[in-house]
């Protein structure tokens, strides 16, 4: 009985600990949202520039993303991040 109560407590405790590293272990979609938000309250006739490069990052990152390289999104949209000043 006790050894059921064991296995079972243990398959559990391996199933969260598992799920839950993939669910922190990237952030990229809270990156390109900072991004978005710092775009947002850019001036477009004055920063125009700035804001391509952003955007241009931050579309990069995305689709690093989406192709399931990660860490090499993190780093562009950081880029993008550190552009905007944030």
């Amino acid at each position: 009985m006790i050894k059921n109560i064991l296995t079972i407590t243990f398959v559990i405790f391996a199933t969260l600990s598992f799920s839950s590293k993939n669910v922190f272990a990237y952030s990229c979609p809270m990156l390109w949202a900072e991004i978005d938000e710092a775009i947002s309250k850019l001036d477009v006739n004055n920063d125009k520039a700035i804001i391509a490069a952003a955007t241009n990052l931050r579309n990069e990152g995305v689709n690093l993303h989406d192709n399931g390289d990660h860490g090499k999104s993190e780093d562009v949209l950081n880029a993008a991040l550190r552009l905007l000043d944030i």
